[in-house]
């Protein structure tokens, strides 16, 4: 399924405004406004989009109530499930916080659902990671499929692809930001947040990942959704990701980090 972008105020579904009559801005009624500077500052600080034009899955925790399903945002009903005690920390996030999977564990992981199986396209996909994750030694997602489960592997030790990887440059492991992982058909890459738009090559040719594929955060598949082994989990604190289907431009990279930096303490 294609979403066709359109604004929301930051907020999917959730528009921060009201009728009234003090506060009219371009006939749009702003809530607790009282004159049109104030008007004027609370447009800049609320009209944050983000891209949805070929937006397959989107997850939030500010949109997390409980339980265990992470519910989708995308309007394509592609929730998320939380294996395990379901474990929210504050110590990255701000007061929405994050979603923490600790390393050498076997029994808390993230079942990142089935949209990944509907990219159209092998070669070209994004996915966006608001979080903060040490690997150690071990792996980060793990993307299986029933006759290879080692089919696409982020890890070990650092941000690069398992397949075919490169390591000539060394992306941070220990910062709080955005992380845009993403494939054209040539290289795998992987853009940061807080490096002010350096965009690091972390692997080559890759596997295809659509099809019957089963995605995991935090642990490495060894049968699929299970063979996991502690010592090859990594340490993850996680708000939000998105998975597009399609290479995401710079132009869609620059609204995206504008969105998250208005919700999230991400690092710029």
């Amino acid at each position: 399924m294609v979403n066709r972008r359109f604004p929301n105020w930051g907020y999917k579904g959730k528009p921060p405004r009201t009728l009234g009559t003090e506060g009219d801005v371009n006939s749009e009624n702003l809530q607790g406004v009282k004159n049109h500077e104030e008007a004027y500052m609370f447009k800049m600080h609320n009209t944050a989009e983000y891209p949805q034009d070929s937006l397959l899955q989107y997850v939030d925790k500010r949109y997390y109530t409980s339980g265990s399903t992470w519910a989708d945002q995308s309007g394509n009903n592609y929730n998320m499930t939380i294996n395990g005690t379901v474990t929210q920390s504050t110590s990255y996030g701000g007061t929405t916080g994050t979603f923490y999977f600790a390393s050498g564990q076997t029994s808390k992981w993230l079942n990142m659902g089935t949209a990944i199986r509907n990219l159209s396209s092998a070669n070209a996909w994004s996915m966006v990671f608001l979080c903060r994750v040490s690997f150690g030694n071990g792996y980060g997602v793990s993307i299986a499929q029933t006759n290879n489960n080692n089919q696409h592997i982020i890890g070990p030790t650092s941000w690069r692809s398992y397949v075919n990887p490169i390591t000539t440059t060394t992306p941070s492991t220990t910062t709080y930001q955005m992380l845009v992982y993403y494939y054209n058909g040539t290289n795998a890459k992987l853009y940061e947040s807080r490096s002010g738009g350096i965009t690091h090559n972390v692997g080559g040719v890759q596997n295809d990942i659509t099809g019957t594929t089963y995605m995991v955060l935090n642990q490495e598949q060894d049968a699929n959704l299970g063979g996991f082994d502690a010592n090859q989990a990594s340490d993850w604190y996680i708000s939000a990701f998105m998975l597009y289907d399609k290479v995401l431009s710079s132009t869609e990279i620059t609204e995206l980090k504008t969105y998250y930096v208005a919700n999230y303490p991400i690092a710029t």
